[in-house]
């Protein structure tokens, strides 16, 4: 049985909450934005960030560059959120942008991802974007790592997903620790279909 990719849940549950920053999932079946705004995400209910709360890069305008087709999405220098867009075998691909890193176990592979960023979108969100997300039906073969987590609400749970070792993976219902002021943060669970055992940390500076 094939591991499920967390864009496949994102595109189920897409009409739920709006985010104004970035991206979610690896995106199985997901369309390439239209816009540069965003796409669209939801997740089950999470402790939220409080409205007065700042973040990394809170406060960051995300400005996008644009790279030629199938080139590395270079960051424009001093952005500390936000993403570069450019392509990946055809495939619209995000690189998100900042000092945010994380190191993600999936069965008995770790993966150590670079590039992102930790936001407060909107009053009651937060938002840890790390490393590359590619767009629409791409071959597992060409998806770079990614951890992809969005708290929406406040019982403690959230559905942190991504890509290791281009393998899409996804956890319904993870519990996020987070490190003091939300600059940090640990999760772990069991993957949904076909269950395997993920674990992860990431810190926003």
């Amino acid at each position: 049985m094939m591991p499920v990719r967390s864009g496949i849940v994102r595109s189920i549950t897409i009409a739920l909450v709006v985010l104004a920053v970035t991206a979610c999932g690896s995106g199985a079946a997901t369309p390439a934005p239209a816009t540069d705004a965003p796409p669209t995400s939801a997740v089950p209910t999470v402790t939220s960030a409080p409205a007065t709360e700042t973040v990394a890069a809170a406060t960051t305008t995300a400005t996008v560059a644009t790279a030629p087709s199938g080139g590395t999405g270079d960051c424009p220098a001093g952005l500390t959120s936000g993403h570069a867009k450019y392509a990946i075998s055809g495939f619209e691909a995000w690189h998100f942008c900042g000092p945010a890193t994380a190191t993600v176990t999936l069965g008995g592979v770790t993966a150590h991802i670079s590039d992102g960023s930790c936001t407060v979108p909107a009053a009651g969100l937060y938002s840890v974007s790390i490393g590359t997300e590619v767009f629409g039906d791409p071959p597992a073969s060409v998806e770079p790592d990614d951890l992809i987590i969005y708290i929406a609400s406040a019982d403690g749970l959230t559905d942190p997903g991504g890509v290791v070792n281009h393998t899409g993976w996804l956890i319904v219902g993870a519990s996020i620790t987070f490190g003091p002021n939300k600059m940090s943060g640990t999760f772990s669970g069991t993957t949904i279909n076909p269950g395997t055992n993920v674990s992860g940390s990431f810190t926003c500076q």
